[in-house]
């Protein structure tokens, strides 16, 4: 977003046209780092997802251990793979394009999910991994580039078992900032136009938009 706003921000000083921003203050996640290491020594980095209403997916302690377990897209034939495993306390793997059939694995113990990047993936699955209750549930993106190297290493294991995995997790909060809503003038440029303007805006879609009472309009 802040990428979006910088490039926005640049387009309408260049037109040379009246512009300006209005700043507002607005609660604001700010994402923990987090990471995973492989028995191999890999180290593969974690994004947290979203915290959906208010409270973020955070883990109970920020360094330790805790089993990986490949779970497929969470389906009903990817349980049947992993029968007879027991999956409390465990870190569940899906891929991305699983949409939210993890929230049936809740029921047996997992401790939280990694999600693989996947090229593959639509809208309808990234929305399945948000839900509407304050219940922290540690949910984490893992990038495309590490998404190959921890798929092998839990796809490898025998008769589908877990991996011994080190997580580092920092805490994912909430902070307030100033941020701004950009606009730009557009004047007529017909005689008859000369006192009529148009106003583009690009304003913020703050993350306390996405919460089910409140629903952010549409914006180009």
């Amino acid at each position: 977003n802040e990428t979006i706003e910088k490039r926005v921000a640049e387009r309408f000083a260049q037109s040379g046209l009246e512009h300006g921003d209005m700043r507002f203050t607005c609660p604001v996640f700010v994402p923990g780092e987090a990471s995973v290491s492989l028995p191999s020594g890999t180290v593969l980095p974690l994004q947290p997802l979203h915290p959906t209403v208010f409270r973020p997916g955070n883990f109970s302690a920020t360094d330790f251990e805790a089993p990986l377990i490949y779970l497929g897209r969470g389906c009903e034939a990817d349980l049947q793979a992993v029968a007879g495993v027991d999956l409390a306390g465990c870190v569940a793997v899906l891929e991305f394009t699983g949409a939210d059939n993890w929230q049936r694995l809740l029921r047996f113990g997992v401790k939280g999910f990694l999600f693989l990047a996947n090229e593959g993936s639509t809208r309808a699955d990234a929305e399945g991994k948000i839900y509407g209750t304050e219940v922290g549930v540690p949910r984490f993106f893992v990038p495309l580039d590490a998404t190959v190297t921890l798929r092998q290493a839990v796809t490898a294991a025998a008769e589908r078992s877990t991996v011994p995995g080190h997580f580092r997790a920092q805490a994912s909060r909430w902070e307030n900032r100033t941020l701004r809503d950009l606009w730009v003038l557009i004047p007529g440029a017909e005689d008859d136009l000369a006192r009529d303007v148009v106003v583009i805006t690009a304003p913020w879609m703050p993350t306390v938009s996405f919460l089910p009472w409140r629903r952010a309009p549409r914006t180009a």
